[in-house]
């Protein structure tokens, strides 16, 4: 039976450690022959990933380093952040995940218990965060993010959320900085959810001639996105009937939203967050009529 992605990290890190072992490579008597990376990677496959993170994080705050070393701690630490050591830690992380809009007290509970066992496991923070995200728990998912990315300054996905939390928690000022700062730097992969991000900011800021134009944008990059329509329905430009029936293609793709959408859309963890919003307007219209 093939493995899941997890438990291939953890079958792999596990030959890596027996291997080092029956063939002397410990730190007693081949420390001196490691490359940092080497050095931390080791300590990560031995069960201390925090002491790695820790040590490289002071190193990327310390300097200076040369652009080749800092790559290179860089790249360490991408290497060891996901690797799962146990089955018990992915099964959690695995149900966490699966419960995100079934159940989001147990989804909470499921993957606050994996974090409890692997700290800083970086897709474990990331779930979490998205997570605590989705129940609209703004302050944890600020407080979340920005403890992420402390310890994986790099992580873009890390960034978005902190952004994310911004937008829900109504930060004008701080989202308006990042978007200036980071909005254009985390590349296509984001392009959507910063073009969110841009849409949010400038309907708090009452600009809502703006929103056509993201909105617009959205629908070029993929015309199935379901936020499309809720920024459309925002904009002011359009007339009434035309907004009617923008906010019918928003209630209905919502309706129709699968798990497997789910999961294209992940970056979005509030997906059809507004769904009870234009609802309640489509319902109102048809008493009206």
């Amino acid at each position: 039976m093939p493995y899941p992605s997890g438990a291939k990290q953890i079958i792999f890190f596990l030959l890596i450690f027996v291997s080092n072992y029956a063939f002397g490579d410990s730190q007693k008597n081949n420390e001196s022959s490691k490359t940092p990376g080497e050095y931390y990677k080791n300590l990560a496959i031995n069960g201390k990933r925090a002491r790695a993170v820790d040590l490289i994080g002071n190193e990327l705050d310390v300097g200076p380093l040369t652009e080749g070393y800092r790559q290179e701690l860089l790249e360490t630490l991408s290497d060891i952040s996901g690797v799962f050591y146990s089955e018990k830690t992915l099964n959690l992380f695995q149900i966490g995940e699966s419960l995100y809009y079934k159940n989001s007290t147990e989804s909470l509970v499921s993957l606050g218990q994996a974090l409890e066992r692997e700290k800083y496991n970086l897709n474990i923070l990331l779930a979490h965060t998205r997570a605590l995200l989705a129940a609209n728990k703004c302050a944890e998912t600020e407080a979340l993010a920005s403890r992420t990315l402390k310890n994986y300054p790099t992580s873009n996905e890390a960034q978005l959320l902190l952004a994310q939390s911004y937008s829900c928690s109504g930060q004008v000022e701080n989202l308006k900085n990042w978007l200036s700062g980071n909005g254009s730097k985390l590349g296509a992969k984001f392009d959507l959810e910063v073009l969110a991000l841009r849409a949010g900011l400038v309907k708090a800021e009452e600009q809502p001639k703006l929103l056509g134009k993201y909105a617009k944008q959205m629908e070029q990059i993929d015309p199935s996105y379901p936020e499309t329509y809720y920024w459309k329905w925002k904009s002011k430009s359009l007339a009434e009937p035309e907004k009617l029936q923008i906010a019918k293609n928003y209630v209905a793709a919502c309706r129709k939203v699968t798990s497997q959408m789910r999961k294209k859309y992940k970056l979005e963890p509030r997906l059809c967050g507004n769904y009870e919003e234009v609802n309640q307007n489509v319902l109102q219209s048809k008493e009206a009529q």
